[in-house]
């Protein structure tokens, strides 16, 4: 079996900030997942060692404008 994630960006036309619309997505083999999971908790541990890593997630947009975990980082 396989498990999808899927995210979308941006409002298309209905914005004129921001016109562009974005969909992405990614496929693994379910026997997979908990390795993926493992691999991205340790990440976030590594970038944020004083955080658990299932408090917050890493959003593009909060990286691109300096907000809530990446607040104070250069």
């Amino acid at each position: 079996m396989k498990l999808f994630y899927i995210d979308e960006s941006g409002m298309g036309f209905k914005d004129i900030n921001s016109p562009y619309f974005l969909l992405a997505a990614f496929a693994i083999d379910a026997r997979d997942w908990r390795s993926l999971d493992t691999e991205l908790s340790r990440l976030k541990k590594n970038i944020f060692d004083y955080m658990n890593p299932e408090d917050f997630e890493i959003k593009g947009r909060d990286i691109r404008r300096g907000e809530k975990v990446f607040k104070n980082i250069d």
